[in-house]
Formats: structure tokens, C-alpha cells, sequence
């Protein structure tokens, strides 16, 4: 990477730091807890594309995982912003919990 991409990574990951304490701190609700854990998800993803390693650590691992979940956890704010029925959803949970498990054992054993 270039001076430029880190120095604005960089950035980027203080301001989603900030953005997930506010959150966390602030509204103790379930969307601030939700919105704080995006956060953090962000952060993960920049790390991962700014660390370059040739194999398969278990940072890289915690770090792809954290990347994965951010997609979920957007629909799941999404979700608890605009649908009155605040019912849980077994299908999506069960859905992510096959993602975790197909993405874990697929950066384990085929590096």
C-alpha cells in the first residue's frame, strides 16, 4: 500500500473508534450495541486489507470473521430500525452461523 491508502485507513479506522465508543456508551439500547459492533466490523476489514501476510494466521482468521459478520450485523440494524415486529429470526441466525463455519474451516484447511 501506498503512503496515502494507509494515511487515509487510518483515518478512517479513528473515526469508526470514535463512531463504536459514542455508540457503546451512549445508547445502551440494542441498535447502539449493534451500531457500535458495525463499527468495530469496519475496522476489521480495513486491517485485513492493510496487513499483508503469506499464510493463514489466526489474526487473519479473527479479522476475515469480523469482516464477514458486517453485512449481518447492517441488515440487523436495519432490521430493528424499521420493522415494528421485533421478532428473532432463526433463519438468519443459522445462516450466518453456516457462513461462520464454511469461512473458518475454508481459511483453516485450504489456505
Amino acid at each position: 500500500m501506498n503512503t496515502a491508502a494507509i494515511i487515509i485507513s487510518s483515518l478512517a479506522m479513528s473515526q469508526f473508534a470514535f463512531l463504536a465508543a459514542h455508540f457503546f456508551l451512549h445508547y445502551r439500547n440494542a441498535t447502539g450495541k449493534l451500531v457500535a459492533g458495525f463499527s468495530l466490523c469496519t475496522i476489521a476489514y480495513l486491517l485485513n486489507e492493510s496487513v499483508n501476510t503469506d499464510n493463514y494466521t489466526w489474526v487473519e482468521i479473527i479479522l476475515g470473521t469480523m469482516t464477514t459478520l458486517a453485512p449481518f450485523l447492517l441488515w440487523l440494524i436495519a432490521s430493528n430500525l424499521f420493522v415494528d415486529e421485533k421478532k428473532q429470526h432463526g433463519v438468519a441466525w443459522a445462516a450466518l452461523a453456516t457462513c461462520f463455519i464454511v469461512d473458518i474451516l475454508g481459511n483453516v484447511w485450504l489456505p
